[in-house]
């Protein structure tokens, strides 16, 4: 796992400025191999959110083909979580469908950057593939950035995710609720 961070540490004392802005999503690709996994994370987290009385959108599973709904998921949120997979080369991101990726390209054409985002995502062992796309990301105002890199087992991409949201709307900082 990686966390970038900018000047901001969200907090839960700042789900006010989060508010109403959070949208969950998963699996674009509609991917049988994660399937199960990402919509039992994702119905976990709406949980916590829930319990936490956080408003959100979603969860958004695949198959979602086009770019114009993920964008305007994205764009809605000030956190944003997706999980599922992500493809490197050319134009490296998350899969949409098998010749599709939402990719920096796609981000740039965003009208708003959420401040954090959540990637809870697999692909090859390439760090600089990954770098490369959360430092744009970074680049682009995403101030908080949580990711991952290499082939991960999506059951313990799962519980590090939910013992992640468990932390952070308990009070800690993303750091703190990283530990």
């Amino acid at each position: 796992r990686r966390f970038n961070k900018k000047k901001t540490q969200l907090n839960s004392n700042n789900t006010k400025s989060i508010g109403n802005k959070i949208s969950i999503a998963g699996n674009f690709s509609n991917d049988s191999d994660i399937r199960n996994s990402v919509e039992n994370e994702l119905f976990e987290i709406g949980s916590q959110f829930e319990k936490h009385n956080l408003k959100f959108q979603g969860p958004a599973f695949g198959p979602i083909f086009d770019e114009i709904e993920i964008s305007n998921l994205i764009n809605s949120s000030k956190l944003f979580h997706y999980s599922g997979h992500f493809i490197d080369g050319e134009n490296n991101g998350w899969k949409i469908n098998s010749n599709t990726n939402f990719n920096i390209g796609s981000f740039k054409k965003l009208n708003s950057i959420p401040n954090f985002i959540f990637s809870n995502t697999c692909g090859n062992n390439s760090k600089e593939i990954y770098s490369d796309f959360f430092s744009n990301l970074h680049e682009l105002g995403v101030e908080n950035i949580i990711h991952t890199t290499g082939k991960l087992n999506t059951e313990f991409s799962k519980i590090f995710a939910n013992l992640f949201y468990y932390e952070f709307l308990n009070g800690n900082d993303i750091s703190n609720s990283l530990k």
